[in-house]
């Protein structure tokens, strides 16, 4: 039937009051957390530099130090290998920001001609636990002329310092690494390589933080 025997009943709660509110809580019970982003690319005359960890291996011995070799001058650095047959070089983070994209090396000449390190291999990697990736490989045409040492270099991300004697070579790369690996060998001569300056031209990736 369409009418009920028995009309519905309200049935009481029993309960404290419930107050409904409008406005968020000032404590919420989970904090909100900030977001890292990256930011616009940053265009350097190098990615690693002075605020770069610089370490050698492979090598007997390094002529003054580490930080000489991306101090931003011709002073002068001599790297005595540990095997004729195996190439030695250095390893160096990134300089300011915790990832960069290398787009090129630049090696700028000091010394002798015949210990100029005209073969190199260049790698990246994201972490320390992360296997080295070879970005680029080749071949560096050694300056005829010599650098003055200790001279200041003024270079930007399109070009070197013109007043110096320096091999350049830009590769296509885009991925972004944390630290690189810069591995030289000598045609000429085998135990011992010299240079004043390393470069690597490329883009800084900024991480900013979007506030929660």
């Amino acid at each position: 039937t369409s009418v009920p025997t028995k009309s519905t009943t309200a049935v009481p709660l029993t309960g404290p009051p419930i107050t409904v509110t409008r406005s968020p809580t000032s404590v919420p019970t989970k904090s909100p957390t900030a977001v890292p982003l990256t930011g616009a690319p940053i265009e350097v005359n190098s990615v690693i530099g002075l605020g770069s960890t610089i370490d050698f291996y492979d090598h007997f011995s390094a002529i003054p130090g580490t930080e000489e070799i991306v101090d931003g001058t011709t002073a002068s650095v001599i790297i005595r290998k540990k095997s004729h047959n195996k190439p030695a070089g250095f390893t160096a983070t990134t300089n300011g920001e915790p990832f960069s994209i290398v787009k090129g090396i630049r090696v700028y000449r000091r010394g002798k001609k015949d210990w100029f390190p005209d073969v190199y291999t260049l790698e990246g990697r994201k972490s320390d636990s992360d296997e080295w990736q070879i970005i680029y490989e080749g071949m560096l045409s050694a300056p005829n002329n010599d650098n003055q040492d200790g001279k200041s270099i003024v270079s930007t991300f399109s070009n070197g310092d013109s007043g110096f004697a320096f091999a350049e070579q830009l590769f296509s790369n885009d991925i972004a690494y944390s630290s690189y690996r810069a591995r030289f060998t000598t045609i000429k001569t085998s135990n011992v390589f010299q240079l004043g300056e390393v470069e690597l031209p490329g883009y800084l990736i900024p991480i900013v933080t979007r506030p929660p």
